[in-house]
C-alpha cells in the first residue's frame, strides 16, 4: 500500500507535463510550453505511462496522439486543476480572478457576452477576460484542448466531452 501511495505522489508531479503533451500533441512544443527539454518531456511520458501500466498516447511519426486511456486521465486532470484554482481563488478573497478565456459566435460577442463581461468586470475588478470570436465547431475544439474555459454559441455542437447547456434563447431578424 505505501508503494502505491509513492508512485500516485510522483505520478502527481509529472501530470502538468502529461496535460501539455496531451494538449499539444507534440513532445517539442510541450517541452518549448514548460520550458524544459524534448528528452525531458518524452521520459516523463514514459514514466507515466509505466506508473499507470499503459500507454497513453499513441505515437505518429514527430506526432502523438491521445488514446482513450490518455484522454479519460486528461479529463481527469483538467478537472482536478480547474477545481485547485478554483479552492486558491476563493482562499484568496474571490472566486473570480485571473484570466477567463470566453469565445463567442457572432452576432452573440457584441450584443450579448462583451456588455455582460464589462458588468462582470466591474463587480470583479481581478478577472481578466479574453474574448474572441469563434465559429461553433472551432469553439468546440478550443474548449476540448482546454484553450477556452467557456464558448457561447448560437447551435451547440455535441460531443462528449463538453456540456451544453442553454441559457437562453435570442431572436434574429433582417431589418
Amino acid at each position: 500500500m505505501a508503494e502505491r501511495m509513492i508512485r500516485l505522489t510522483t505520478l502527481w508531479g509529472w501530470l502538468p507535463t502529461f496535460r501539455a503533451a496531451a494538449e499539444q500533441e507534440h513532445i517539442s512544443r510541450a517541452a518549448e510550453q514548460l520550458g524544459v527539454s524534448p528528452s525531458a518531456v518524452s521520459r516523463m511520458i514514459g514514466l507515466i505511462e509505466d506508473d499507470v501500466g499503459q500507454p497513453l498516447f499513441n505515437r505518429v511519426g514527430r506526432s502523438i496522439q491521445l488514446n482513450a486511456a490518455g484522454e479519460h486521465l486528461l479529463r481527469g486532470v483538467r478537472n482536478a486543476m480547474r477545481h485547485v484554482d478554483e479552492s486558491l481563488a476563493v482562499i484568496v478573497g474571490s472566486q473570480f480572478v485571473g484570466p477567463i478565456r470566453v469565445a463567442s459566435a457572432e452576432p452573440l460577442t457584441r450584443g450579448c457576452v462583451l456588455p455582460a463581461l464589462r458588468d462582470l468586470r466591474r463587480e470583479h475588478p481581478a478577472l481578466v477576460p479574453e474574448v474572441q470570436v469563434a465559429r461553433e465547431d472551432s469553439a468546440a475544439a478550443l474548449l476540448l484542448r482546454g484553450a477556452l474555459d467557456v464558448a457561447f454559441v448560437r447551435y451547440g455542437v455535441q460531443r462528449d466531452q463538453l456540456s451544453l447547456k442553454r441559457r437562453g434563447s435570442m431572436a434574429t431578424g433582417v431589418y
